[in-house]
């Protein structure tokens, strides 16, 4: 059964920003595709996860999986489908930071240098969503260069949630059976 979400549904900025974080590859069954657990709607590719958590959500879409039939800026069209496998625990992955910056949302092309300063690289491809919400606060937690990075986006009605895992640039090392190389 396909379930419509149009420019005219609340849901349409917050799913199309959870969607934008699923698996592009087909043989991932279950991490390329919407899955929905009560209130919440989550997607991740296994370098990043987003999630939506919202009342809103349980009288639109049942928990199971879904597969993103259209996403554009005014409508997301949504298939349910059965028997697709398990989703990770995603919870188990979410950070727990004490430290943390705020900025706007309007600045998330900025963010790479931001975190570049702060010594921790990422894929910057993966903020682009980010910039789906307007001037909105986000909060960018994080703790050691090597740990994911957790931004959270706070509008007065709603909020996401991305986890971003870093990636090391300084001295990543290829391991092959004969020998060990470290570039710089």
């Amino acid at each position: 059964m396909i379930t419509e979400i149009n420019k005219h549904n609340r849901l349409l900025t917050p799913l199309r920003f959870v969607v934008a974080a699923r698996a592009k590859e087909t043989t991932r069954y279950a991490i390329n595709q919407l899955f929905v657990e009560d209130d919440t709607a989550v997607a991740t590719d296994g370098k990043r996860l987003h999630w939506f958590k919202h009342a809103w959500i349980k009288p639109v879409l049942e928990s199971g999986f879904y597969n993103v039939v259209k996403c554009t800026k005014t409508i997301l069209l949504l298939d349910k489908v059965e028997n697709v496998g398990k989703f990770p625990k995603w919870q188990d992955i979410v950070p727990e930071h004490d430290k943390y910056f705020t900025t706007n949302t309007d600045r998330w092309n900025m963010l790479s240098t931001d975190l570049g300063g702060l010594g921790i690289g990422i894929h910057y491809g993966f903020l682009e969503p980010l910039g789906m919400f307007d001037c909105e606060t986000l909060k960018v937690s994080f703790g050691e260069p090597d740990r994911p990075i957790k931004f959270s986006i706070s509008k007065p009605e709603f909020g996401c949630n991305a986890v971003i895992m870093p990636v090391n640039y300084e001295k990543p090392v290829v391991k092959t059976e004969q020998q060990e190389v470290i570039t710089k």
